[in-house]
Order: structure tokens, then C-alpha cells, then sequence
């Protein structure tokens, strides 16, 4: 799959830039391995290896189902991915999930400038008309950040997700292309 720079997006902290199965380092797979950064992840699940973890990205195709590396603009360290997928082409609506691998950005802000690159690319090229999320209930940094872009609760799913050996509820967040163009007004990235 050829490279496409028109998916390439810079923040004043952050670049995103799509991810390919080369680009899937022993660092990156290390970060799934690591108990404090899959705490809420289904990747805590799973065996990963970097055979794994390519086969993981090449199932994004960057015009379907994106998945992008989060890099350090200036230091271009990989730090994370953010993924957009499970767009409905008729109703024009999509899911998106994102994970901070390195715990040196964690509380930084660079997850929700990536979160803003790609509600951008969503809203605006796309043409996307509302994108949601879900989190463990328990996962109060990931409803900060939910809350903190703009995205209002939509519902809860009750004990529906293991976590630390008991049922936990999910809790769905979502934002519609208006109140992003809104909120993004305000955010300063």
C-alpha cells in the first residue's frame, strides 16, 4: 500500500501519520504487553509479537478503517495510534479509538490533539455526520478526555466488560460534525 501524504496531519505538538505493518516496532508491541498501558484495553487479552501486531495494521486499508501512528512532532517518537473505523457510508456516522503508549505524554494533551486531527479529517473531508466511543467505566482518564473534546454521554451498557475479574459497565460517548465544529472553536490546538 502506497504511502498518502493528503493522510498526514499536524498538530503543534503532534504529526499523525498513517501506520503501515512496517512501521510496527518492538517498542510498539511492548506497550500492549505493559499491564499499566492495556489496563482498559482488549489488547491485554491477546499474545502480541510483531507478526501479530503487523497483521493487526494491515487490516486498516486508510480509506475504510484508518489507523495512524501518533509521532512527537518535534522529536518524531512514535507514541501512540489512533484508529477511525466502523464508518457507515449511508449514515454517515463512525467509532474511533485511541492509546498513549508511551507513559511520557500521558496528561501531556497529546491524545486529544490527536483526537482533534482526526475528528477534523472525519468531520471536514469525510463528510462524517457524528463519531462515538466507548470506554470501562472505571477508565476515568479516557472519560476526561471524552469530555474534555466535547463528547456528551450517550449510554451505558451494564456490566458488560471484564475488568480486574469482575463485570463492569462500558459507558458510550459521542459528538455530532456541529457540536465538534463548536467545541473546536475553543480548543487551542
Amino acid at each position: 500500500m502506497a504511502r498518502n501524504s493528503s493522510l498526514v496531519f499536524e498538530g503543534r505538538q503532534t504529526q499523525l501519520k498513517p501506520l503501515f505493518p512496517e512501521d510496527v516496532t518492538q517498542e510498539y508491541v511492548s506497550w500492549l504487553k505493559d499491564p499499566g498501558v492495556n489496563e482498559f484495553l482488549e489488547a491485554r487479552f491477546k499474545k502480541h509479537t510483531l507478526a501479530t501486531q503487523r497483521a493487526y495494521v494491515r487490516g486498516f486499508d486508510q480509506k475504510t478503517k484508518f489507523l495512524w501512528g501518533i509521532f512527537d512532532k518535534k522529536t518524531k517518537k512514535h507514541i501512540g495510534v489512533i484508529t477511525l473505523y466502523d464508518i457507515h457510508p449511508m449514515h454517515k456516522y463512525a467509532n474511533y479509538g485511541y492509546l498513549i503508549g508511551n507513559k511520557k505524554y500521558w496528561g501531556t494533551g497529546a491524545a486529544q490533539e490527536a483526537i482533534a486531527l482526526v475528528f477534523d479529517f472525519a468531520f471536514l473531508k469525510l463528510r462524517i455526520r457524528s463519531i462515538s466511543t466507548g470506554a470501562y467505566a472505571p477508565n476515568v482518564a479516557s472519560v476526561f478526555n471524552y469530555k474534555k473534546m466535547g463528547l456528551s454521554y450517550q449510554g451505558t451498557f451494564k456490566e458488560r466488560l471484564l475488568y480486574k475479574g469482575a463485570f463492569v459497565d462500558q459507558v458510550w460517548y459521542g459528538i455530532t460534525r456541529d457540536e465538534w465544529l463548536s467545541r473546536r472553536k475553543k480548543l487551542a490546538f
